[in-house]
């Protein structure tokens, strides 16, 4: 039976700095997450997905908050520890968060040998890790990792332009997949008898009606408008815990970015950053005429209702982060 007296709680916390990669879907998390691990204090780049989730439910009140937050201390406590010895760790050579494609790959090689235990917390205590982990739309969602972490929270928001987002995720069929193919691993909801996004909450009769792509551009605008209607609410404080990275900028010319998160995290590069730079053909060329190619794409199957608000996202975007 439910009991309301019990109070869940995670005090004896291993994490006291966490950096999420964050933002919506295909904005290059994949890019910059494996680059954070060529920071001193920076662990390996991880994409968990159960962290999405707990927030996800509580913002909607699917879970309590002194659960949500035992739930979010203790898994990355846990996956910190591991990560102290290697335990659980991916070794796949193609994953972006496997250690080959890990800026520092030999410290987690190291780390098998390592001994389990108190060793392993006088490590965590005398080193001062920082956990890295990949999270989308998390400033949407942000209260409860606020909570959870207080100032040790810090945010690499990526962002990238609205036309190159939708375009990725038609390609990859986000607009017809989820929720259908299993291996999309979406958190969805069920709707007369459909299983729909999460983040079609709020309209679903437009999702089942609309096209492919439409759906892609109204989840792109929807999620905008929440990130900047959250926004508006946070503290002047709460706000110098996120930074923001457009892609573009960043691909293009990361030095500029690189010394700012310097400064942002608290730990200085290592001489690992270059090498996985040039792994990841960093800084690249991004070609414009690409962009103009797939909005001809886009405009062949989308609606013009829909059309106007990819325009008006693309605007907004430019406004803010190509000028």
């Amino acid at each position: 039976m439910p009991n309301s007296k019990i109070e869940f709680v995670r005090d004896n916390r291993l994490v006291k700095e966490l950096i999420l990669v964050n933002g919506p879907p295909r904005a290059g998390k994949a890019m910059l997450g494996p680059i954070m691990g060529g920071f001193a204090r920076v662990e390996i780049y991880r994409i968990e997905y159960i962290l999405d989730a707990i927030a996800v439910f509580y913002v909607f009140g699917k879970i309590e908050r002194d659960v949500a937050i035992a739930i979010l201390r203790r898994e990355i406590d846990l996956k910190l520890y591991n990560s102290m010895i290697s335990r659980m760790i991916n070794f796949r050579f193609t994953d972006h968060g496997g250690v080959i494609n890990n800026a520092n790959p030999l410290r987690y090689f190291k780390r098998l040998f390592f001994k389990d235990g108190a060793a392993v917390v006088k490590r965590i205590k005398d080193e001062k890790p920082i956990f890295q982990v990949q999270s989308h739309n998390i400033v949407e969602n942000i209260d409860l990792y606020l909570d959870a972490f207080g100032d040790g929270l810090r945010i690499l928001d990526m962002v990238r332009h609205p036309i190159d987002r939708v375009y990725s995720m038609n390609k990859r069929g986000d607009g017809t997949e989820i929720g259908v193919n299993p291996r999309f691993m979406s958190l969805t909801i069920k709707y007369k008898g459909e299983c729909l996004p999460w983040y079609a909450i709020g309209w679903e009769d437009e999702y089942l009606k609309d096209s492919p792509i439409d759906r892609q551009i109204k989840i792109a605008q929807s999620l905008n408008k929440k990130r900047i209607d959250k926004l508006k609410l946070l503290s002047p404080a709460q706000k110098n815990q996120i930074l923001v990275i457009p892609y573009e900028k960043f691909a293009t010319s990361p030095d500029q970015y690189l010394k700012t998160i310097e400064s942002f995290i608290n730990s200085e590069m290592t001489k690992h950053i270059n090498k996985i730079l040039r792994k990841k053909k960093i800084p690249m060329k991004i070609n414009p005429e690409d962009r103009v190619k797939k909005l001809k794409t886009i405009k062949e199957i989308a609606s013009n209702e829909c059309l106007e608000i990819l325009d008006g996202l693309s605007e907004e975007y430019e406004a803010l982060y190509l000028r």
